[in-house]
């Protein structure tokens, strides 16, 4: 779920020029956009996760000899 924050910043950041650019190019980042957030979140996600330590990612383990709840 490293991806979520990472998009909403990307997000934020961009949609004041976006929604402020002229409406040919509006038309032109519509297209063009949804590629580019996915390229750039995703090396920002491996780039996150090659740098943070393991134990930032890692889900908690569960405990042995609790059965789980449901």
């Amino acid at each position: 779920m490293l991806h979520m924050p990472v998009l909403a910043i990307l997000h934020a950041v961009l949609i004041g020029p976006v929604s402020d650019a002229a409406p040919a190019t509006q038309v032109l980042l519509a297209v063009a956009e949804p590629v580019l957030l996915a390229v750039a979140v995703t090396w920002i996600c491996l780039a996150l996760e090659r740098s943070l330590p393991a134990s930032l990612l890692d889900l908690p383990r569960r405990r042995s000899g609790v059965a789980p709840r449901r």
